[in-house]
């Protein structure tokens, strides 16, 4: 392993058009300078290279190692000009292994973008590898509390042949658990973006983004349906997209309402060549273009981002016009003892917020032959007390409301313990 510290010095950045460093970029037809790729998302590469945030943010590793997984699970290769596309990132992992070594605590990332950079550019260098196998021998997997990171690692650490010593049972079982937190259709039933995106993310790393069978029970599908409808409800089109695409790795043709609206969305996203503030919505966008390149199938012209053909890099701000979910006014409304039934719901929506928000909740009930499931375990009805059970300290159990009975045998008075 000693090869993987032998750091190359980092060169200079050989700036060849200092226009795009002076200023914002332009909408126009983008630039095919010598040694420059004509892949029509090369430019949005640069701007998420070079524009957007200081490489030692863990926003900066985050955005572009979604950006490189978005682009190497949809197909695109150096084929596409995949070497000179991603120019900008070579600096970057040319430097990776003292990166890594500095900042261990986020080698997902810088693992993600150096193998994603390898496979997008037909290996142009074997540095994934030699990472790969640092990580495994330092045990940093092992450090990892949450299922999903060490899923996530596993399936980094595999595509370059790297399995993970167990000593100690502390992997085993781990895609036993996974199957098992995917099959929970009432909990996901329940909004909560957080399981929402760990679900979708789940299937992601299973079926290696679509290339292979999860083994996942039928449950998993429904409880991604059930992720669908709220997120639907509440058009949370990231969200949405992100459970179309799971579905589609998993072989189930999502409901064309939600395509259909997710289609419109990607036309409702605005390219500002201003520097980005804060959060925007990137990631929304990114997402929105992998979908299409899913559904597509690998149609002409539908990949991820092949319409980009006016954008030219530089500093880049995505904004998307805001619409007004249901999800709030649903669930203020179902708190406060609404009823179960969705019909009463509709009216309840015509009344306080109109025709349109109305039309929305019946689209949503009409989109899915899952909505009826849904609905039941989406209104939480019933007495959070109901049928609720006490463990005693013997671990007896018993309904809350009634009161254990204790042995009066010999030297056990009432009362004792």
């Amino acid at each position: 392993m000693a090869t993987i510290l032998t750091f190359p010095k980092r060169p200079e950045r050989q700036d060849t058009d200092a226009a795009l460093d002076a200023g914002p970029a332009h909408v126009g037809h983008p630039l095919t300078r010598k040694g420059q790729s004509s892949a029509p998302w090369a430019p949005l590469v640069e701007s998420m290279a070079r524009h957007r945030r200081d490489e030692l943010e863990v926003g900066w590793l985050k955005e572009n190692a979604e950006l490189l997984g978005i682009l190497n699970s949809t197909g695109h290769s150096r084929c596409d000009g995949g070497e000179a596309a991603l120019a900008h990132l070579r600096p970057f992992v040319e430097t990776a292994p003292r990166r890594l070594q500095f900042f261990p605590q986020y080698y997902r990332f810088i693992l993600s973008i150096c193998l994603d950079y390898e496979d997008l550019t037909g290996g142009a260098t074997d540095t994934g590898s030699q990472l790969a196998h640092w990580i495994a021998t330092r045990g940093l997997v092992c450090g990892e509390l949450s299922d999903l990171q060490r899923a996530e690692a596993q399936h980094l650490l595999a595509r370059r042949a790297v399995l993970l010593p167990d000593p100690g049972g502390q992997h085993a079982g781990l895609r036993s658990r996974l199957r098992r937190f995917a099959s929970d259709t009432a909990g996901f039933a329940i909004p909560d973006r957080r399981r929402a995106y760990e679900l979708t993310h789940v299937v992601f790393y299973l079926t290696d983004y679509g290339r292979r069978s999860a083994g996942l029970p039928d449950t998993a599908t429904q409880s991604l349906i059930h992720v669908g409808l709220w997120a639907y409800l509440d058009c949370d089109w990231d969200l949405v997209a992100e459970v179309c695409i799971a579905l589609r790795y998993l072989g189930q043709p999502p409901p064309p309402l939600w395509e259909a609206a997710l289609q419109r969305s990607l036309g409702a996203y605005r390219l500002l060549a201003t520097p980005v503030v804060g959060a925007d919505d990137y990631h929304a966008f990114f997402v929105g273009h992998w979908w299409r390149a899913v559904a597509a199938r690998g149609q002409a012209g539908q990949g991820a981002f092949a319409d980009l053909t006016g954008w030219c890099g530089g500093a880049l701000t995505v904004r998307a016009s805001q619409a007004t979910g249901l999800l709030a006014p649903l669930s203020l409304w179902l708190l406060q003892g609404g009823s179960a039934r969705v019909d009463d719901a509709i009216t309840h929506i015509t009344t306080t917020m109109g025709q349109t928000a109305a039309a929305h909740l019946a689209d949503t009930k009409h989109s899915s032959d899952h909505f009826a499931r849904f609905w039941h375990h989406f209104c939480r009805q019933g007495e959070a007390t109901a049928k609720a059970h006490v463990i005693t300290a013997r671990g007896q159990k018993h309904l809350h409301d009634e009161r254990p009975r204790r042995s009066m045998q010999k030297g056990h008075p009432k009362g004792s313990p």
